[in-house]
């Protein structure tokens, strides 16, 4: 059988997993090596030794951003891509949000996790926490159609126009 999406691992890290058979998501980990972490251009945020020789954490300034290498590199079949949302213990009791998120078809890149620290103190992630999860969508691959405004009005029978981006709220 030939998977959706197949990846290789580049360096020392866990295979992404799902939690169950019928999860939706994808846990994708902090790997064992975090040499390359790319930080907040003038900021402070580091790699810190956090215990003994194999445990190690990253800070995560308040209101910053960093990015997690995955040390993954995917092939996602043509009509598919990845999207990479937030665990939800991270986002909640961390404050930590995913920004960038869709790995399309054609990306052959090593993966990079982008965390932001949406919270008002330091955070720390350490090697091999859950840090996002992934969801393997289809998606429909068609050109867009440029139309004059003329043709817009004609196809125009919703009712959301009317009240603009709130339109849908009471």
């Amino acid at each position: 059988m030939n998977a959706i999406v197949r990846y290789i691992r580049i360096r020392d890290v866990k295979n992404p997993q799902r939690w169950t058979l019928d999860s939706s998501w994808i846990d994708f980990f902090i790997p064992n090596d975090l040499e390359r972490v790319k930080e907040t251009p003038n900021d402070v945020d580091r790699i810190e030794r956090f215990c003994e020789v194999v445990c190690w954490s990253i800070s995560i300034q308040p209101w910053r951003w960093i990015l997690i290498p995955t040390w993954i590199k995917t092939i996602i079949k043509s009509g598919y891509d990845m999207v990479f949302d937030n665990k939800s213990w991270i986002a909640v009791k961390k404050w930590l949000i995913i920004w960038a998120k869709v790995i399309d078809a054609d990306y052959r890149w090593e993966i990079h996790i982008h965390l932001i620290n949406s919270s008002d103190y330091v955070q720390f992630v350490k090697l091999w926490d859950k840090v996002a999860q992934a969801i393997i969508r289809e998606v429909v691959l068609d050109d867009l159609e440029e139309i004059e405004e003329n043709e817009f009005d004609l196809e125009d029978d919703t009712e959301r126009w009317e009240g603009w981006f709130w339109s849908t709220w009471n």
